[in-house]
């Protein structure tokens, strides 16, 4: 376990750590937009080729 002693004084302020948890939130926000959209991207392109090879 890591000393009491050496926490991030940051981590001690709630204005600080409210801070950085919104960031880090904001990063995942991010990155599940761009996960959702490259998914759309991806199914769109399989999609269009599948129905350009039936025909």
């Amino acid at each position: 376990m890591t000393d009491p002693d050496d926490v991030d004084p940051r981590y001690d302020d709630p204005y600080e750590r409210g801070k950085l948890d919104r960031a880090s939130c904001g990063w995942i926000f991010m990155g599940g937009c761009l996960l959702v959209v490259l998914a759309s991207i991806v199914m769109m392109v399989g999609f269009v080729a599948a129905m350009g090879t039936q025909r």
